[in-house]
């Protein structure tokens, strides 16, 4: 469930891993590196499909997405992750009218910019969105533990008793705030 990434903050790579869904690889490409640029971990989808699928493993701090996708359109992306989650979605498309740019702002992205575009500016705006979401890391590299548990928030690893414990993004996030928050979750019994 996407939901908990509401009350948590997401530590990824870096400065966050961004992924871009987009199916023009050059443009994806192009979009990577000047992201890599600014410290931030490009993870790439070419449908909606793969996109919806590389969300179930991996939390990305935002998404970059275009509109005309194969399998699942971007607009189908954006509403759906809506119903269970805030992560700042980026809208980035060729299709500039009014109404385009409207239905897009209405459900739910953050923001919204037209091909062609600045690959400078658009790392910008992602910056800005995250700064108004407060997505990005403040703390790299922190290591919460309790007992045998411990996470490592940069490499974004979970180990029990020196055992690699495999997560869901969901389960992650919410064993990340519990462990970021003990004193809010110590009424809770067993």
């Amino acid at each position: 469930m996407l939901v908990l990434l509401l009350h948590t903050r997401i530590i990824g790579a870096m400065d966050g891993n961004i992924l871009i869904v987009e199916d023009d690889r050059k443009i994806s490409s192009l979009l990577g590196v000047y992201l890599k640029r600014e410290g931030f971990n490009p993870l790439f989808a070419y449908d909606g499909a793969a996109a919806l699928e590389l969300l179930s493993e991996q939390v990305p701090v935002l998404m970059i997405l275009d509109l005309m996708l194969p399998t699942l359109d971007g607009c189908q992306i954006c509403r759906k992750l809506r119903e269970s989650s805030d992560l700042p979605i980026l809208i980035l498309t060729a299709r500039g009218e009014e109404a385009e740019r409207v239905l897009g702002l209405s459900l739910g992205a953050d923001d919204y910019v037209v091909k062609p575009f600045s690959p400078r500016e658009l790392v910008e705006r992602v910056k800005a969105v995250l700064r108004r979401t407060n997505r990005q890391s403040d703390n790299r590299g922190e290591v919460l533990e309790s007992g045998p548990l411990r996470v490592d928030t940069a490499k974004r690893k979970v180990t029990l008793s020196g055992l690699v414990v495999t997560l869901t993004p969901s389960e992650y996030c919410f064993l990340l705030a519990l462990m970021s928050a003990p004193a809010a979750y110590s009424h809770v019994s067993n």
